[in-house]
């Protein structure tokens, strides 16, 4: 399944968002990470309700979801 331009821009901009606040390496900042990404996994849930994201076609889509999860969840 591919994501429409305005869908994949949205949600790329999204994660390079939490992707930077983890860079900072501080509590307030990972906190708000976690919180950008809670909201991430709740409209890829809305768009995605029987959670199959990797069906996602779009190039590096769900690479980068995987990067920045694993990056907030060794943070």
């Amino acid at each position: 399944m591919l994501l429409d331009k305005q869908t994949y821009d949205d949600f790329m901009n999204r994660l390079a968002e939490v992707d930077a606040l983890l860079d900072k390496g501080e509590p307030p900042y990972t906190a708000m990470a976690a919180g950008r990404f809670a909201e991430i996994e709740g409209d890829l849930a809305t768009v995605f309700p029987d959670g199959r994201v990797y069906t996602i076609e779009n190039d590096g889509f769900v690479e980068r979801l995987l990067e920045v999860w694993q990056k907030l969840k060794s943070s």
